[in-house]
């Protein structure tokens, strides 16, 4: 099991594309076959947040949220909860969304943006510059993983002391092929108040030597690539190797 499982961690997938200037109305005109299908009897299962010159965003009554620019086209998970009445008594919270593990959660998003890319206006004239994958965590900070725990007290050395909060995002490139370059940008968050958990944000990408079209067949491939490759790294920094100072002393 993934440590992203375990911390309930939320996914999100996005592609950067070739710039196509389509207007709002275009965007959704294309999106028609999706948006067409989510409906309940007379009930609309989705809602505009943004519907502007070049880029629209909405999202699902599920926790699916997707956002359109001119070069990019990203979808993410966020779990969704409405007040429910009760007959005598206060509201109870209802959740709308389904709790679903991150390695579950992953396959449905990617699947969602491989549908939107393909009927995204001008799709067959456009490539694939870049896909990411983020991995949001809001977690206890006695509960992170080993490496996470690590990488806090790494970062805390040159005071002698553990970090009492802080705010930090390092960006490194993780691998390198002659057809693409991986980096990562690594957040954490932690808030002065006790009772805010800290926030772990992991934005994994990988960006093409030259642009891959945008079929069904291609973005299958960049896709499955991608999930298997930023999985791992996750695992890799969740295991805390990587802040192992004996193992870093040792290969300088």
């Amino acid at each position: 099991m993934s440590w992203c499982d375990k911390m309930a961690s939320t996914p999100s997938v996005g592609f950067k594309l070739d710039h196509h200037f389509a207007t709002g109305d275009a965007i959704f005109d294309a999106l028609d076959p999706i948006l067409d299908k989510w409906v309940d009897g007379e009930k609309q299962l989705f809602t505009v947040k943004k519907h502007e010159s070049f880029s629209v965003s909405f999202d699902t009554i599920d926790g699916f949220v997707y956002g359109i620019e001119p070069s990019k086209v990203h979808i993410s998970f966020s779990h969704k909860m409405k007040a429910k009445p009760v007959s005598g008594g206060p509201p109870i919270m209802e959740m709308l969304s389904s709790p679903l593990p991150f390695t579950e959660l992953l396959p449905n998003v990617s699947e969602r943006l491989s549908t939107t890319t393909l009927l995204l206006p001008g799709a067959s004239t456009r490539n694939i510059q870049r896909v990411g994958i983020v991995t949001s965590t809001a977690v206890a900070e006695d509960e992170v993983p080993p490496g996470i725990e690590r990488f806090i007290k790494y970062i805390g050395r040159p005071w002698n002391s553990s970090a009492e909060c802080f705010s930090f995002s390092i960006t490194t490139e993780v691998n390198s092929t002659s057809d693409w370059s991986d980096r990562c940008i690594h957040t954490l968050v932690k808030l002065e108040e006790p009772e805010e958990l800290l926030t772990i944000v992991f934005d994994w990408q990988r960006k093409f030597t030259s642009g891959r079209p945008i079929t069904s067949n291609s973005l299958k491939e960049i896709l499955v690539k991608a999930e298997k490759d930023s999985l791992d790294y996750f695992e890799d920094v969740a295991e805390g190797s990587r802040f192992d100072e004996d193992i870093i002393n040792s290969t300088t």
